[in-house]
């Protein structure tokens, strides 16, 4: 990330390239389209767009301005209630009942679950307690919020990141983050418990819509179930591999073979 004071300079295409020669092994996402084309020039690999979902939470919710706004708005409450519908019957789909709790610090059982993960996902960045608290807990100039989810049983089934962001001159309305996820990917039910107690949290907190990124295969089946609707797509993942005849580089370009959420960019601290 470059200060806005020294845009256009050399300072970025310097620490891109020093990064390089530090760490062969990088991956980037969220970038502007003038450093795509750098890292192009550097021999970065585009991967994909990593798909993007949004659901409608609140009846305040507003559609894009090239819409009349009357008709804007009838739509928005008509996409209300079908999401809520949808929402309904992903609550309805639960097999047991699961609890909710907010997070500030991460333990060995955060480590567990990730070990959980990573067996169910083929490319990601480790998520353990290390990285967790990295990320998320020691940030306090941050308006992220971590929920861990268990079952009946106690169990820990999944931990959720999220953000809400205030209405502003640009959204007249309060938005929803899911910034990340770790949960066993394999364990639909646990997938879709998790996405439910994040979307009720984003709402409690007055979110009228809620935006999730995600590539793996596994996940984007259970938004769909809960009612997430794919959105464009604004961030592209490009990846820089190091000679190493070990590294399965054909799977590595496989967009679907990685997984990816917002909180895999510095974009979760000024996504809009």
């Amino acid at each position: 990330m470059a200060a806005e004071s020294v845009r256009g300079k050399a300072i970025g295409p310097m620490l891109v390239k020093k990064a390089l020669e530090d760490l062969p092994f990088n991956l980037s996402m969220g970038q502007t389209a003038q450093m795509r084309e750098l890292q192009f020039a550097l021999g970065w690999l585009l991967v994909g767009q990593v798909p993007e979902y949004a659901l409608v939470t609140g009846t305040d919710f507003r559609l894009g301005k090239e819409l009349p706004l009357g008709l804007g708005a009838i739509a928005a409450r008509g996409l209300h209630f079908w999401h809520a519908r949808l929402l309904a019957k992903a609550h309805a789909r639960l097999q047991q009942s699961f609890s909710c709790n907010r997070l500030q610090t991460f333990s060995s059982q955060h480590d567990k679950l990730w070990e959980k993960m990573r067996e169910s996902c083929r490319f990601a960045v480790i998520r353990d307690r290390r990285y967790l608290q990295w990320k998320y807990g020691d940030r306090p100039d941050s308006n992220l919020d971590c929920y861990e989810v268990r079952d009946a049983s106690g169990q820990l089934s999944g931990l959720a990141v999220t953000r809400v962001r205030k209405a502003s001159g640009v959204y007249p309305y309060s938005r929803g983050f899911i910034t990340d996820l770790v949960v066993d990917l394999h364990d639909e039910q646990a997938v879709i418990a998790l996405l439910v107690h994040a979307i009720d949290q984003c709402r409690q907190r007055g979110a009228q819509s809620v935006v999730v990124c995600g590539s793996n295969p596994e996940l984007i089946r259970s938004l769909e179930m809960v009612g997430f609707v794919r959105r464009q797509s604004r961030y592209h993942f490009l990846i820089a591999l190091p000679e190493d005849d070990s590294l399965d580089r054909a799977q590595m370009g496989r967009l679907e073979n990685w997984f990816l959420t917002i909180g895999d960019s510095d974009a979760d601290e000024y996504v809009s």
